[in-house]
């Protein structure tokens, strides 16, 4: 055991340990100390030669916690250390809300007190009252084509509700991914739907049902690669521990190098296309949150990636590699992303397009093309950089005589052409003049 990492939302806690001791546990066989968020709170602890009878409770008060986590490590001095429950109480800082976890460690939910995270641990055998199999049957058919759905639908009927895995968490925001102590050999099978939903993308005809499959396909895609680098985060962590118990220095060495060295460089690539999927899958100001998400929560408030860089470092005597980054660069599919779109204007407002262009190279002939509905002829208007990937453009306000406009935006994208709305029958996106009054 070397440390529990329990999220909560940042404020000030009192924090309750709780020890006990197994009786055939002779005096000197354990000993060990605590850190408390980092600072030492108890030393030489031998519960079987001071605390045997009862249990040892340990209060620490005023625990101030303003990043989300209690950090609590163990510190071996003889034998392996253990602890029986982990009780937080105290007061948010946002909003001054009571909070609290009680955690049974190394068992399962008991009263006040949840399960510990341990391998293996199975999930509630919850469900909903009524089948779905029709509802997503229909849905499959109506996003993705008749002759794709009768085999569509029983894959999402089966992730339906707490079925789905859940490898991220809400702590006091979105976007924790959890360390998953179970080998990602054993948890990708929670994943097997998202391997079926690729086998059958050949499947959907049509660029508008194929645009919608790729979104749902790209969630999906997205879920698994957060699976993946929970279970491989938590590898690193157990892999940096059995080195940092190594006692020779060319030991924790070869173990760095060897062991947890390939799980950092991994971790890096797994971060690298969840973020492609993740942008190839984002459509509105929700899923750029996602994405914002992922990298202020997991990736800097938890380290998800660099939380054991500075032992590890030590370890290997030399800097991590630059395959210990991930990329900088987008290599995923090119796109054109609208992520506010206006069905209705007021008389006389035009309307300031955001237009986000998803490409690896500059775009070429980006233009947002436009009409009065009914008109054979567009007019253009260029699209203005404003930074990155980010353009923006003013669609005219519509006119009294001619209420509704059409539009779309036209964009050569990695030497593709790209149009926005997709769609097979060159249909445009409509913006409606409301009534004075409306």
């Amino acid at each position: 055991m070397g440390r529990y990492d329990v999220l909560v939302p940042g404020g000030t806690y009192t924090v309750t340990l709780t020890f006990a001791e197994r009786p055939e546990i002779r005096p000197g066989e354990r000993v060990f100390g605590v850190r408390l968020q980092g600072k030492p709170v108890l030393e030489h602890l031998d519960l079987a030669r001071d605390h045997r009878q009862p249990p040892a409770k340990f209060i620490f008060r005023g625990v101030d916690d303003p990043e989300g986590h209690i950090l609590i490590d163990f510190v071996r001095e003889r034998g392996e250390p253990a602890i029986a429950a982990i009780e937080i109480e105290g007061t948010t800082k946002v909003g001054s809300t009571p909070y609290a976890r009680r955690i049974n460690c190394g068992g399962s939910a008991m009263g006040d007190f949840e399960a510990d995270q341990l391998a293996g641990s199975p999930r509630p055998p919850d469900d909903r009252a009524m089948p779905v199999g029709d509802f997503y049957r229909d849905f499959a058919t109506a996003n993705f084509g008749a002759g794709p759905a009768p085999a569509i639908g029983p894959i999402l009927a089966a992730i339906d509700g707490v079925k789905l895995p859940r490898p991220a968490n809400w702590i006091d925001g979105p976007g924790d991914i959890l360390r998953n102590p179970d080998p990602w050999s054993t948890v990708a099978r929670a994943y097997d739907f998202v391997g079926q939903l690729e086998q059958l993308r050949g499947t959907v005809r049509g660029a508008a049902n194929l645009d919608r499959f790729d979104y749902w396909l790209n969630q999906f895609r997205g879920l698994r690669l957060m699976g993946e680098l929970g279970c491989t985060a938590a590898a690193l962590d157990q892999a940096v521990n059995a080195c940092r118990s190594q006692s020779d220095p060319e030991a924790r060495r070869q173990g760095a190098e060897t062991r947890a060295l390939p799980l950092r460089i991994h971790l890096a690539e797994l971060w690298t296309q969840l973020m492609r999927v993740e942008v190839a899958g984002v459509s509105s100001p929700g899923e750029l949150g996602t994405i914002a998400n992922l990298e202020q929560r997991s990736r800097r408030h938890q380290q998800l990636l660099g939380k054991d860089d500075e032992a590890l470092v030590t370890m290997l005597r030399h800097p991590l590699p630059a395959a210990a980054a991930p990329a900088g660069t987008y290599a995923g599919p090119p796109r054109i992303v609208v992520p506010s779109v206006r069905t209705s204007a007021s008389a006389g407002e035009s309307i300031a397009l955001k237009v986000i262009l998803v490409a690896a190279q500059p775009p070429l002939g980006a233009e947002l093309w436009w009409r009065p509905a009914g008109s054979r002829d567009y007019q253009r208007a260029p699209l203005h950089p404003v930074d990155r990937w980010v353009y923006t453009v003013t669609l005219p306000a519509p006119a009294p005589s001619s209420p509704i406009i059409e539009y779309h935006i036209a964009a050569q994208l990695d030497g593709q052409k790209e149009r926005w709305p997709i769609s097979d029958r060159g249909m445009d996106q409509t913006v409606v003049m409301l009534e004075p009054g409306i």
